[in-house]
């Protein structure tokens, strides 16, 4: 129904991808082309990464002051499973204090809902990956032929993408969009992808695409900031006025 009302009524929006690539994946968040790695230091480097994303939301919110929708993903699975949601909130709040913002995780909501039209601008990082076998069902269910790259997910195949759009235009269309309101989108993700999803956003809205500079989120967490973590997650449980050696 959203997809339908925005396809009749064009209108404009303000896009923001990174100058740099900042890939979301669980294998950039987790490592886990890393089969070495402990798991006290993979969580250090999720850890990290969750904290830039942080401070890449917190440096956007700071450009403008506008009521702000954070789509996040609820969790990462790898060894564990990681509470990102739960996560990059509790990172928010501690940094973010006095802003606007709300965050959702993506799949959250799968009716039209009113509580966010007020937000004039949306964050959204990563897109909601389902498995292989679920675009190859996909496919099968309308009848279409599974193509060689339907069945690697990494290449993003036509059937993953056709989801990130009706993905995203229901993000957008919660915003103050649904008011008639210019909204500013920021994306956070791999440029690849996000490019070819900019020029199938095109088919519903009118596009007006800029980049913003990610000085955060766009390498791995560097030696410091994983030292830091592991510091942290060291000594999180000692008593207040211990000393630390």
């Amino acid at each position: 129904v959203i997809c339908d009302d925005i396809y009749n009524e064009k209108r404009e929006i303000n896009v923001y991808i990174p100058y740099r690539d900042a890939n979301t994946s669980k294998g950039r968040l987790l490592k886990t082309g890393d089969h070495n790695m402990k798991a006290e230091d993979r969580k250090c480097f999720y850890s990290a990464n969750i904290k830039n994303l942080a401070l890449e939301c917190k440096q956007i919110m700071e450009f403008e002051n506008k009521k702000t929708l954070i789509v996040v993903f609820k969790e990462v699975t790898v060894d564990k499973t990681y509470d990102f949601k739960e996560d990059i909130s509790e990172e928010l709040e501690k940094i973010c204090e006095g802003k606007d913002y709300t965050v959702i995780h993506h799949g959250e909501f799968t009716t039209g809902v009113n509580k966010f039209s007020d937000c004039e601008r949306i964050i959204i990082i990563g897109q909601l990956n389902k498995s292989s076998s679920f675009y190859q069902n996909k496919c099968l269910a309308v009848g279409r032929k599974i193509d060689e790259d339907d069945t690697h997910i990494q290449h993003v195949s036509h059937t993953e993408m056709n989801d990130y759009l009706i993905s995203n235009i229901q993000q957008i269309g919660r915003t103050a969009y649904r008011k008639k309101e210019l909204v500013d989108v920021y994306f956070v993700g791999r440029l690849k992808v996000l490019e070819e999803l900019i020029s199938e956003l095109g088919k519903y809205f009118n596009v007006n695409m800029e980049t913003f500079e990610n000085i955060y989120y766009y390498k791995e967490p560097t030696k410091q900031e994983l030292l830091i973590e592991k510091i942290l997650r060291k000594y999180m449980w000692s008593k207040e006025g211990e000393t630390i050696k």
